[in-house]
């Protein structure tokens, strides 16, 4: 999964969650603009969170393969 953050962040943290909320990736990375997060996940509805700092988004994400 290619995540871009479209500009340069000096800490982010991206976790990645199920359906219900379990967390089944954690990680934080310092100056990136983008990264790819190796998933080892079922198909399924995921959602992604992403902070840094005061500022956080959350997306979802289908795993369809």
């Amino acid at each position: 999964v290619q995540v871009d953050l479209s500009q340069m962040y000096q800490e982010v943290e991206i976790s990645v969650m199920d359906a219900v909320g379990k967390v089944i990736f954690n990680k934080n990375y310092d100056h990136i603009d983008k990264t790819a997060l190796n998933l080892d996940a079922d198909h399924g509805v995921y959602f992604v969170k992403i902070t840094s700092g005061e500022e956080s988004a959350v997306l979802k994400l289908l795993i369809t393969e």
